[in-house]
């Protein structure tokens, strides 16, 4: 088994374990307790002047409290399993960027990655949402499908734009050659 496969293998078995804890946690705070005993709990009566109606209610005002505070827990320890989540993602996805970016050229793949390295202007840092004017137009780490050009949609749209605010001239966005 090589490190790809165990990692496969443990990502599975913490899925699994966080799904049953968040199912777990859901549960404790969709509960609502009412002061009752658990059924099969001993209920009866006892030697002190209180029914079981006053003792359910004194109860049931001491669980509040608890349950209150476990609700809580449960939401902290949800959002935590959603964090995680989120950092997983984001792992996984510096990944496959890892891994488009470094592959062999020999590896066929269901389309060509998107690449703006032969194109003018992406050697320029691109920052998401700037409207600065030296702001550069390519995502370095874009694993996005190409078609004939050499682009994806959104590369060949920042592209179009940067070449409109540097007044160069429209190249032809079908065909690699007009790199340039």
């Amino acid at each position: 088994m090589n490190d790809t496969q165990a990692a496969v293998a443990a990502l599975t078995t913490v899925g699994n374990a966080l799904t049953r804890a968040a199912d777990h946690q859901t549960y404790i705070i969709d509960s609502k307790p009412d002061g009752w005993p658990v059924r099969g709990a001993s209920s009866g009566r006892s030697s002190d002047s209180t029914s079981t109606t006053e003792r359910a209610a004194l109860t049931l005002c001491d669980d509040q409290h608890d349950h209150e505070r476990d609700v809580s827990s449960a939401r902290v320890a949800i959002e935590d399993m959603r964090d995680w989540w989120a950092g997983l993602r984001t792992y996984l996805a510096d990944g496959s960027r890892l891994a488009a970016i470094h592959r062999p050229k020999s590896d066929k793949t269901d389309g060509q990655l998107c690449d703006g390295r032969p194109f003018e202007g992406s050697d320029k840092a691109w920052v998401p949402h700037s409207r600065a004017h030296d702001n550069g137009w390519h995502d370095p780490l874009c694993v996005d499908v190409a078609d004939e050009s050499g682009l994806c949609v959104r590369c060949k749209v920042r592209e179009r734009r940067w070449r409109a605010e540097h007044g160069l001239r429209p190249r032809n966005r079908n065909r690699v050659e007009d790199a340039a």
